[in-house]
């Protein structure tokens, strides 16, 4: 089935599962793109947002819940209709505010779109039937099978909670997997280039955030209920950049002096790379690397939009640096690949790469 627009919130959620679970597309790009190109109002959009990466994160559970309900495996039905399946699913079981009756008939009603009559009775049907359980799925037994009851109760790799399990013990697994499933805040970076922190603490509330400041970051503030970052008039006129705490302190252990040299070897999207031309009042040179063409785009995009003129973008393969820019700067900041999972909270498909 071709794509095309959505045209309300399940809808772009369905398309965003679709995209993740059955094509191996990241979450956040893919998202970004059915909201771009949808014909959704903010509301909708954050709705959007909420139902994909909720389901998303509980993907394999959900599975394994629905294929309580199914005669042949799940595997075995359409793509769409086992998106739709677990879109469903989700809401019942993870989304209590979201009625029953409401999450069964708006999924029902999209079946009827990207199905036929017998894929409707029966997304139908499991669903009626899942709903009745009330949650109460016959999980594994903690105590004699802590890794199966973990990873399914939590929605957690079982790999990865065997690991956690043999590191640290069951109490502070659990915990691990508890947090990881709580919806992360929104915390800004405030673009000191162009504002201050109180003249956009104004603004944001003026836009109906809720706005308190970070813990630990000097430009950070924490915001809730200001719905799409993205259409905010703050964020299009470059005063924040969407940036976790964690990532923002980095900069600040840098401490890179104005005027200076600094070689960001690893910087799409640019966060840090703008995070230091801020730092250094924009004067010196920065030279953002990344071994990818496209992610470069995403750097000038984001250096635009904050107005930051000291950041260079170069295509960089890391291990040449010693041959391309022998003796030539005054910092260097390299951020390594690694496992990701200090963001299982933020990225919702992480936990399945």
């Amino acid at each position: 089935m071709p794509r095309r627009p959505a045209f309300s919130a399940r809808e772009a959620a369905l398309q965003l599962v679709f995209r993740v679970t059955e094509q191996g597309a990241y979450a956040s790009l893919a998202m970004n793109e059915i909201l771009r190109t949808g014909k959704l109002e903010n509301r909708e959009r954050a709705l959007a947002t909420e139902l994909a990466y909720c389901t998303v994160k509980a993907w394999q559970t959900l599975d394994w819940a629905l294929g309580l309900f199914l005669k042949r495996p799940l595997a075995k039905l359409p793509p769409w209709i086992r998106c739709l399946l677990r879109l469903g699913a989700a809401q019942l079981l993870y989304m209590p505010r979201i009625p029953a009756r409401a999450a069964i008939y708006e999924t029902v009603e999209l079946a009827k779109k990207y199905g036929h009559r017998g894929t409707v009775s029966l997304v139908n049907g499991v669903l009626r039937s899942l709903a009745r359980t009330e949650g109460n799925l016959p999980y594994p037994d903690a105590r004699t099978e802590p890794v199966d009851y973990l990873a399914l109760r939590y929605y957690h790799p079982h790999w990865l909670v065997r690991q956690w399990l043999q590191q640290f013990g069951y109490e502070e697994t659990e915990a691990l997997c508890q947090i990881n499933n709580e919806p992360p805040p929104v915390v800004v970076r405030v673009n000191t280039l162009k504002t201050t922190k109180e003249v956009l603490t104004e603004r944001l509330q003026a836009e109906g955030a809720t706005v308190t400041p970070a813990s630990y970051a000097p430009e950070g503030l924490i915001l809730k209920g200001l719905g799409t970052v993205e259409t905010s008039s703050s964020f299009q006129e470059g005063l924040f950049y969407v940036q976790d705490e964690g990532s923002q302190l980095v900069s600040h252990a840098l401490r890179p002096e104005p005027g200076a040299t600094v070689i960001d070897a690893s910087a799409a999207p640019g966060g840090k790379a703008t995070h230091l031309a801020q730092l250094m009042a924009d004067r010196g040179t920065i030279l953002a690397g990344d071994i990818y063409p496209h992610r470069l785009e995403l750097i000038k995009v984001n250096c635009r939009r904050l107005g930051v003129r000291s950041v260079q973008t170069v295509l960089l393969d890391a291990r040449e640096l010693g041959c391309r820019y022998p003796e030539t700067a005054d910092y260097l900041l390299i951020d390594a690949p690694c496992s990701g999972l200090g963001v299982l909270r933020r990225r919702a498909d992480a936990r399945w790469r």
